[in-house]
């Protein structure tokens, strides 16, 4: 499991067995989130909690490309020069460095998407 994927199954987990952080990560989830997790979110940084129901099924799909921004093309990519580094455990995981694309609330706190 991803460290955003766990860091997302601890939020949740704590809104299934304590009623109270439930109800103050719906209506207050920055403050919840920094009272239960000591996690700083930047002030502008929304977060949506939605709260399921039988009949609900909620989906996130990533964000759109900025103005400007395009795909590469094939000559682009074959003339670019990096990529992504291999895996190392000595070395934190931060979507701004490129060793992983996941960014996490616990990154916040390091600015830069590191967690």
């Amino acid at each position: 499991m991803s460290q955003h994927n766990q860091a997302d199954q601890r939020i949740v987990d704590k809104a299934m067995r304590d009623p109270a952080f439930r109800q103050r990560l719906l209506s207050d989830p920055k403050r919840a989130l920094k009272e239960a997790f000591g996690v700083d979110v930047p002030a502008n940084t929304r977060i949506h909690i939605h709260e399921e129901s039988p009949n609900d099924i909620h989906l996130t799909i990533p964000a759109t490309q900025q103005r400007g921004a395009h795909e590469l093309s094939d000559e682009e990519l074959a003339s670019a020069v990096g990529g992504m580094p291999p895996s190392r455990p000595d070395i934190s995981n931060c979507c701004t460095c490129g060793f992983t694309t996941a960014q996490t609330l616990k990154s916040f706190q390091k600015g830069c998407g590191c967690s």
